[in-house]
């Protein structure tokens, strides 16, 4: 017998607040873009993912996968079998992907983590770039500011000035270096000259 996965359904994840977890059920998305590969991929997820890992997933939520087993000698004769199971994946996300400011402390914002991925699972904010003309880039820019707490979904970053910052938002297995998902934010500094808070 031969294996072929294949995603059935998703039922999109909307976190309600920090500590709850929501269900969009009005809105299913169609899973035929979605596929699974055999290597890992760049998400979070509870279960094991049964023997495969989604590539395309669009959006966090419960995701029925499973594979059929045809038979490759008589499969005019005998019908395929299959076996499906729900699995939670969870996505990365920024709540605003592109700010504007003039001020140099901005409070941003991602989708808090999932509570059954907490135990196993936490995000970080930092720096990817910072560029004060399309020519012109710092070479340390993860020096120049402070997160008031890099691991908190809502935090605020101190110490922007003029440039165009690019900052994401990642999400880790607890014991590994390298990121299972990330989603970039695009901070616009216009000027320094503005003492102010704000919060977008």
């Amino acid at each position: 017998f031969s294996r072929t996965w294949r995603v059935y359904q998703i039922l999109p994840l909307r976190q309600a607040d920090e500590f709850t977890d929501a269900l969009d059920r009005h809105s299913q998305i169609n899973p035929s873009k979605v596929s699974i590969r055999e290597t890992s991929t760049n998400f979070a997820c509870v279960d094991q993912c049964v023997a495969g890992a989604l590539s395309g997933a669009p959006v966090s939520g419960f995701y029925t996968v499973g594979y059929d087993y045809p038979d490759t000698i008589n499969p005019d004769v005998c019908p395929p079998r299959n076996s499906t199971r729900v699995v939670l994946i969870y996505l990365a996300q920024v709540i605003t992907s592109d700010i504007v400011t003039c001020v140099p402390n901005v409070t941003v914002s991602a989708e808090p983590l999932p509570l059954a991925h907490r135990a196993e699972h936490y995000g970080k904010w930092s720096v990817i770039t910072h560029h004060l003309s399309p020519t012109e880039t710092s070479r340390f820019p993860e020096e120049m500011i402070t997160f008031d707490n890099p691991h908190r979904h809502t935090t605020t970053i101190r110490g922007l000035h003029f440039g165009i910052w690019r900052l994401k938002w990642s999400i880790y297995r607890n014991g590994t270096a390298d990121p299972l998902d990330s989603a970039v934010l695009t901070i616009k500094v216009l000027t320094d000259t503005l003492p102010q808070d704000r919060v977008v």
